[in-house]
């Protein structure tokens, strides 16, 4: 190789590997923005608050209580403060008629001499006096409390021989008005009681079938029950002072209300508030959803970036091979240019 082509060469070489180095350079920049992009995400995910599952410990309602004869009463507003608001709930029972399991037949049976309606225990209510029939409070009640009683069941009244059937309140009034009373010894007039789920039925004799070993299919028009139905009313407490005790809570409110000054003994109550909880949970469903949903994000982003670093560290790595091949190729040329110059310049050495 003449002097002049490998002075070319060598040229040619030294531009190629400076060319090698200045992209080697580039990607390193390049690999440096993508790990500070890592840092960042790594950070963000640190900064990231984990959504924490609500205790039912930390929901509650809390209230002061006492009771007034036939009522209860709760302090609503105002607690601790000069006057207050205080809701009365006064608690009340009343019946009402409905057909026996929608009309479909009933199972009547005997076990030792008493009664069972649907596997439920039937008991006899008590009369007044010698009488067989229920008592006229609880016959009364029935209708005063709006109850339409089925015309195939009515109530009997009587006024010496002459009877009247009586299915409503009115109907009852008037027949009083004319000197009918409730008829003692009547199957209809005679109640038996079973409770179910907490709550008392009556049915009347009339559909009991006499006493045998049996099991009896009747249909029941009608059958009479308890329910307990509150009222509500609210007054204001004025002049009102507090006793607390030791640990802050109120023990006595005394104040007036009425015309009269009160005195009451608080009673302190605390219960779960299920609502708040249920909302505290949907609230945590809903942060932790988003929580997860950021993770993921951040897991996706780090991946990309890390496929993006492999792919410039394989390109790093070609650079470094080509660079190692230039450099041989090059110490090769210059080895050529240094016997060119020894012979050349040697000639009248």
């Amino acid at each position: 190789m003449g002097m002049a082509a490998s002075q070319t060469r060598f040229l040619g070489l030294t531009a190629r590997k400076t060319n090698i180095e200045y992209r080697g350079q580039q990607i390193n920049q390049a690999r440096t923005a993508l790990a500070n992009q890592t840092a960042n995400l790594y950070n963000e995910m640190l900064s990231l608050k984990v959504p924490t599952p609500p205790a039912v410990s930390d929901y509650y309602n809390t209230s002061y209580t006492y009771e007034d004869g036939d009522k209860s009463a709760e302090i609503i507003s105002g607690l601790g403060m000069e006057n207050c608001q205080i809701r009365f709930t006064e608690k009340q029972l009343r019946n009402y008629s409905e057909p026996v399991n929608s009309g479909y037949p009933s199972t009547i049976y005997f076990e030792t001499g008493v009664a069972y309606l649907n596997g439920n225990r039937l008991t006899k209510l008590s009369g007044d006096s010698d009488y067989e029939s229920v008592s006229k409070v609880k016959l009364e009640s029935i209708l005063k409390d709006g109850v339409q009683l089925n015309s195939e069941a009515p109530f009997v009244m009587s006024k010496g021989a002459a009877t009247m059937n009586i299915t409503t309140w009115s109907q009852y009034q008037d027949a009083v008005k004319q000197g009918y009373s409730f008829m003692d010894n009547n199957s209809n007039n005679i109640l038996y009681s079973y409770t179910n789920n907490d709550k008392t039925y009556y049915i009347q004799s009339s559909f009991i079938p006499p006493e045998d070993e049996s099991i009896h299919k009747v249909t029941i028009p009608q059958e009479f029950y308890e329910n307990v139905y509150s009222t509500y009313t609210t007054e204001t407490m004025t002049n009102c002072s507090w006793d607390k005790d030791s640990s802050g809570r109120y023990t006595t409110l005394t104040g007036y209300m009425d015309g009269i000054t009160r005195s009451y003994d608080l009673t302190f109550n605390q219960t779960n508030d299920e609502v708040a909880y249920e909302q505290a949970m949907q609230n945590y469903q809903y942060d932790y959803a988003v929580y997860q949903k950021r993770i993921e994000d951040i897991n996706a982003k780090t991946a990309k970036i890390q496929e993006q670093d492999r792919s410039l560290e394989l390109q790093l790595r070609e650079c470094d091979t080509e660079q190692h091949t230039l450099s041989t190729e090059l110490d090769a040329v210059k080895k050529i240019i240094q016997d060119n110059v020894d012979r050349v310049f040697k000639t009248f050495s």
